[in-house]
């Protein structure tokens, strides 16, 4: 896991001196750098990064231990969502944290049945299909989702406040609460390191839906003119399911990070995530105002007085307890 860590703190080294990854030179470069600091980062990188790097490790314990929270995070989602006080859960995490909610968050999605989709859908023809537009909508704005945003993160929001009103006509709960996804700080931007052994094998595993993508993978079309799906109709009267891969239909993702300098200043863990997550992933950068490390300020006001930092603006709009489309 260590290893992972300093291969996470060596990429952001080349990056910042703008070396390439890839070829011996880069990565002699950056072996010599992290060498020579070899023991300054021990003290920064295996607290930090390192975290990361052990959950997702699968050495015995390291597995048996994540089952174990993965199992209490996917329980306390499906407890909150039956016991019928909420219609929305926002689950936000902070460094490893954010590794552990995405991992809780896709979990819990694959445990959804049909029985709990179908408890939606009536025997309404019509009624279902207002229900199954709003996420054929979520589908075609995701084509689209490079040049325009902005529509697919208010089709999700359509999508999921479909799903709470459908559960309140049919008197029955919602399946699905969780609205939304914030990640401060976090190390999935290096998740091809941390999660697989190159880019190659992650882009593999978030195609066969391993790690499900914002905006979720389309599946393979027979028809090239056909729209992308990740959806697939059920039974008569029609009813269209999201498949088992489709979390971020309906949850919103928003990344907040910090830019970094030589590794100690900024927050070299974080970094933009859409780039391996898709899309859809909301990237909100925080300016680098001034130099010091500042993995731990993104809940942290600078002045008693001061209600205007950015990186706690940003961290209001992400949470979006007012509900508005951003």
């Amino acid at each position: 896991s260590m290893d992972c860590a300093i291969k996470a703190a060596g990429i952001e080294l080349l990056e910042t001196v703008g070396l390439p990854q890839a070829g011996a030179a880069g990565w002699y470069t950056a072996a010599a750098v992290v060498a020579f600091l070899a023991g300054w980062l021990a003290t920064l990188v295996t607290p930090v990064a390192g975290d990361a790097a052990r959950y997702l490790s699968p050495n015995p314990d390291n597995v048996e231990a994540r089952q174990k929270i993965r199992e209490a995070g996917v329980d306390l989602i499906q407890r909150i969502t039956n016991n019928g006080y909420h219609d929305r859960i926002v689950l936000v995490g902070h460094s490893l944290g954010t590794v552990v909610a995405y991992d809780i968050l896709t979990h819990a999605w694959g445990t959804l049945t049909q029985t709990q989709w179908f408890s939606l859908y009536g025997d309404d023809a019509g009624a279902n299909a207002q229900l199954s537009a709003k996420l054929e909508a979520v589908e075609l704005a995701a084509a689209h989702v490079k040049t325009d945003l902005a529509t697919f993160r208010k089709s999700q929001r359509s999508w999921f406040a479909a799903l709470n009103a459908a559960a309140i006509e049919r008197e029955v709960s919602s399946p699905w609460i969780v609205s939304d996804l914030v990640t401060l700080g976090s190390p999935l931007s290096k998740a091809n390191v941390l999660m697989a052994r190159n880019e190659g094998l992650f882009d593999e595993k978030r195609k066969r839906l391993e790690f499900p993508s914002c905006p979720p993978e389309f599946e393979k079309k027979h028809d090239p003119a056909a729209p992308g799906r990740f959806s697939f109709v059920r039974a008569e009267p029609v009813k269209r399911l999201p498949n088992t891969g489709a979390v971020f239909s309906a949850v919103v993702w928003t990344n907040v990070w910090f830019p970094s300098l030589l590794v100690v200043f900024g927050d070299f863990v974080s970094g933009p995530v859409s780039r391996l997550f898709g899309g859809g992933v909301h990237d909100i950068q925080i300016p680098l105002s001034f130099p010091k490390f500042r993995h731990l300020d993104y809940w942290k006001d600078p002045e008693a007085s001061d209600d205007k930092a950015p990186w706690l603006l940003a961290l209001r709009q992400a949470i979006n307890l007012r509900r508005v489309d951003n």
